[in-house]
């Protein structure tokens, strides 16, 4: 099958919204054609599916950063998942920053204590976008570590980054 036919049938599977249609879109997660990768990567996320973590944490080594991008996202979208996978804690060091960004996002979403370190050592990434999923990606968190990091925020040169850390350690002060 042409790549372009792989990726519109991805694209047609995950638009489907039938869980049927993940071990097959599992099958192909690694194509040798990117852009079918990324369609995969997309249609998995559509299903949020727990059986596609698999495919989702090998989606983050990708060569593609729209692959991994969309591999950090799907994995922040599984419902009830709380262990953040150690290759999505690493893609926050990933070079490209919306794979940063949406490992920050996914890592708020699970909760999981062993992402603090990771998500505070960003907390002065240099993309602006990546700071902000960062701070509020730390809001989620009740550990002491972060009320330093939040502080550190408040010092941002952008405004909404200072203003998501004023509204994370209000929430902090509200949970006391």
């Amino acid at each position: 099958m042409p790549a372009s036919r792989a990726g519109a049938a991805a694209d047609a599977l995950g638009g489907m919204e039938d869980n049927d249609a993940v071990p097959p879109l599992m099958a192909v997660a690694r194509d040798r054609d990117a852009e079918v990768r990324k369609a995969v990567m997309q249609a998995l996320n559509n299903l949020q599916d727990r059986r596609a973590l698999p495919a989702f944490v090998g989606g983050l080594s990708d060569t593609n950063a729209e692959v991994r991008y969309h591999a950090a996202e799907g994995i922040g979208n599984i419902e009830n998942l709380r262990v953040a996978p150690p290759e999505l804690i690493r893609a926050m060091d990933d070079a490209n920053g919306e794979v940063r960004h949406a490992a920050a996002h996914a890592l708020g979403h699970l909760k999981d204590p062993a992402s603090l370190r990771a998500l505070i050592a960003h907390v002065t990434d240099a993309e602006v976008e990546v700071r902000q999923a960062v701070v509020e990606a730390l809001d989620e968190f009740d550990d002491p570590s972060v009320a330093g990091a939040l502080r550190t925020a408040l010092r941002d040169t952008n405004a909404e980054v200072r203003q998501a850390a004023v509204r994370a350690l209000g929430n902090r002060n509200k949970s006391k």
